[in-house]
């Protein structure tokens, strides 16, 4: 069973250890003991022949004390392969600390990375411990480092070469010992062609690059997670207990493309289960039927058009989890423009606005 979606917790989630033998067990046993370690190891367990080969590299480099860059997909689950990297490193005692670098602006990422001392700007009544410094003696998960400012970027730079810094208001450097993992979902060469990306960060961060594969390049365990899911959401929510996927969704599902990749799957199985109302979950409830359309089909111009249309809404959607601002930004459009296509379309009409 493989699960590579970003969940924020993967200690939380209740999994059985993988089989004595099998590539993953010899990744368990790295680990230190304990529960946690071996249940965020198990959400990275995969039968198909590229997930065992990410798995043999997370074993071989997880105990070189070198950065690393992770790439791959939107949902593909690069965090998971961080904190699987971090428990196998032999530095569980230390913190896993992350950041998602697209997720802070500008003005705010130099504190958030380094820290700031008490007075250095308005606001800070007290001196705060920034990311390196919680992540000393562990790991910094730098995710979607591909959307930090160069400045920012030149900064990061020499704290991975000389593993200093200084806080904010700070004249004292400081040093840490953090292990950084890096993850991109973007072109990072093209960007470095463009400049938007130190050719010299890319350099260090890439002692070794793990690309984590989409789902697309391993339909042989699309199955095994969406019955994992179907037991996750199962444990967690007594309304979906006794529920089981048809053949006939199964098989839909080994067909479709998942272009947000594990995430998008699991997702789609939650919102199925919610759906279902006979306990055999159909491909009507997966809702895949409309995304198989082929474009161009029966219908004049207008009608092609309207149906290509909400098909791209609807795929946006899967991608975005749901999140209508997050589908709008995925398709170039603002909020109200979306809003409007989305009613248009009749997408809202199970759900309030």
């Amino acid at each position: 069973m493989v699960s590579l979606d970003d969940i924020e917790d993967p200690a939380s989630e209740a999994l059985e250890p993988p089989p004595p033998g099998s590539p993953l067990h010899a990744l368990v046993r790295a680990f230190a003991p304990g529960a946690e370690d071996l249940q965020a190891g198990a959400q990275i367990l995969g039968g198909s022949a590229v997930m065992r080969t990410l798995i043999e590299q997370i074993v071989r480099v997880a105990h070189i004390p070198r950065p690393l860059l992770i790439v791959g997909e939107r949902g593909t689950g690069k965090e998971l392969v961080a904190r699987a990297i971090h428990f196998a490193s032999g530095r569980p005692a230390g913190r896993m600390v992350t950041i998602n670098c697209a997720a802070i602006g500008d003005t705010l990422l130099e504190s958030e990375l380094f820290g700031h001392e008490r007075g250095a700007f308005t606001g800070a009544e007290r001196a705060r411990r920034g990311r390196f410094e919680q992540a000393d003696g562990g790991t910094l998960f730098l995710d979607e480092i591909g959307n930090m400012p160069l400045p920012f970027q030149q900064k990061i730079l020499r704290v991975v070469e000389y593993g200093t810094f200084t806080p904010v208001g700070g004249s004292a450097e400081r040093k840490t010992s953090a292990r950084i993992v890096a993850a991109t979902n973007a072109d990072l060469r093209g960007k470095i062609r463009r400049g938007e990306f130190l050719g010299d960060l890319y350099d260090r961060l890439a002692f070794e690059i793990i690309s984590v594969p989409p789902l697309r390049e391993r339909p042989e365990d699309v199955e095994l997670l969406a019955h994992r899911f179907l037991e996750q959401f199962a444990a967690e929510i007594p309304a979906f207990r006794g529920k089981r996927l048809a053949e006939s969704a199964l098989e839909q599902l080994r067909r479709y493309p998942f272009p947000g990749n594990v995430r998008e799957l699991k997702n789609l199985i939650e919102r199925a289960a919610y759906r279902d109302t006979t306990n055999e979950i159909t491909p009507e409830d997966i809702g895949l039927l409309r995304h198989e359309e082929p474009v161009l089909a029966a219908g004049g111009f207008t009608e092609q058009v309207a149906r290509f249309s909400r098909r791209l809404l609807e795929r946006a959607l899967a991608e975005a989890g749901g999140n209508r601002a997050e589908a709008a930004r995925r398709l170039g459009l603002s909020y109200d423009q979306f809003r409007h296509h989305y009613r248009k379309h009749g997408l809202g009409k199970r759900e309030p606005d």
